[in-house]
């Protein structure tokens, strides 16, 4: 995949440099550790005990 990015010359966001393989909106996005799946740094926050930051997710 990243060959095809290269050759396509696809711009990379600089946040994927710093551990976010999966970005959205600020409060829903988080890094993630090197133990976790890709998708677990979006919407990090998404158990219904807690409150909602991201106004986009609110019920």
């Amino acid at each position: 995949m990243l060959r095809y990015v290269i050759n396509e010359a696809i711009p990379i966001n600089p946040l994927h440099h710093k551990g976010f393989s999966s970005i959205g909106c600020a409060p829903c996005t988080r890094p993630i550790k090197s133990y976790e799946k890709e998708r677990d740094g979006r919407w990090w926050w998404e158990n219904e005990l807690e409150p909602k930051e991201c106004g986009l997710h609110a019920k």
